[in-house]
């Protein structure tokens, strides 16, 4: 009696049949939740992945760049000749020597000589401006311009200093002198050649021992200038000379020697004074004696004296 009241009240009575359905509501929330969960762990992993991947391959890329560029610089290397003009030609200039794969590619560019005329050049054994036999022909300048390759390495040149780049004024007269310029042990080690920074830290290059131009006064400027009054037939002239192409490296970075012809440059001698060879005048901007001196027997003798 009582089960058919409740059965005809209409009134729905809960059972064990709708247990199993939320429980299986709720597993499929946490499932689908923990899906997304996961999902979004590995798309974050992925991206740092990425991101990690990428900060990589831009360092490796960078050293890559570095390496490359220490490579290059490695492999070719470049060393500037200034040349002088001789005997009043007017044909000065500069000549630049480029290593690349041991070979040496020679480029000369002066001022021209009558057109179209082809003027003998060659490296000499020796120094300006009285440079001694030949050691490696070069093309002919013609009209200021000449280009050789050489097959030898710079450090094979620098092993046979000293040398000179001298140009004749022609095939008939090539006893005449045109254009000279001495190649120098300190732009033959790299200390003359341009600064560069390392670490952070700027590398100052070595000072120069070059043939006189007197253009070359300005250096003064920025620094010390010193004329060395030079002849060839002079045996404490060629001492110090040589001491100073040996120890090229040792040349402070603000000095600049200029080598002076005794038996050329009359008009010099007679402005400074200057009577006797292996005489050493420091010399300002405007070519103004600041001070002078007979006898340095060796480089380090020379710096001693300056002002």
């Amino acid at each position: 009696m009582q089960n058919d009241m409740m059965q005809g009240s209409g009134a729905p009575m809960p059972g064990k049949s709708s247990l199993p359905l939320v429980i299986g509501t709720l597993v499929a929330v946490v499932v689908v939740g923990a899906f997304y969960f996961v999902t979004r762990s590995d798309e974050k992993m992925e991206g740092d992945a990425m991101m990690e991947a990428s900060k990589d391959d831009a360092m490796m890329t960078e050293e890559k760049d570095e390496k490359m560029e220490g490579e290059a610089m490695m492999e070719k290397r470049e060393v500037t000749v200034t040349l002088g003009a001789q005997n009043a030609s007017g044909q000065e200039g500069k000549a630049t020597l480029v290593e690349t794969d041991g070979k040496t590619k020679v480029t000369i560019a002066i001022g021209s000589g009558t057109a179209g005329i082809a003027q003998p050049a060659h490296i000499h054994v020796g120094s300006c401006p009285a440079p001694g036999a030949v050691k490696y022909p070069l093309t002919n300048v013609v009209d200021g311009r000449s280009e050789t390759v050489l097959d030898v390495s710079l450090e094979t040149l620098t092993k046979e200093l000293p040398l000179a780049i001298n140009v004749h004024k022609s095939k008939d007269d090539a006893k005449t002198y045109v254009s000279c310029g001495d190649i120098t042990a300190a732009a033959m080690s790299g200390e003359a050649m341009m600064e560069k920074k390392t670490d952070g830290a700027m590398m100052t290059s070595a000072g120069s021992y070059e043939t006189y131009e007197a253009s070359k006064l300005a250096m003064a400027k920025e620094g010390k200038v010193v004329l060395f009054f030079r002849a060839s037939w002079c045996p404490t002239c060629r001492a110090l000379d040589a001491s100073i192409r040996k120890e090229a490296s040792a040349i402070p970075g603000n000095l600049t020697i200029l080598d002076v012809d005794y038996d050329t440059y009359k008009d010099l001698k007679a402005k400074y004074g200057v009577t006797t060879q292996h005489t050493l005048v420091q010399v300002d901007a405007d070519g103004r004696e600041i001070t002078k001196w007979v006898g340095s027997e060796n480089l380090a003798e020379l710096v001693a004296k300056l002002k």
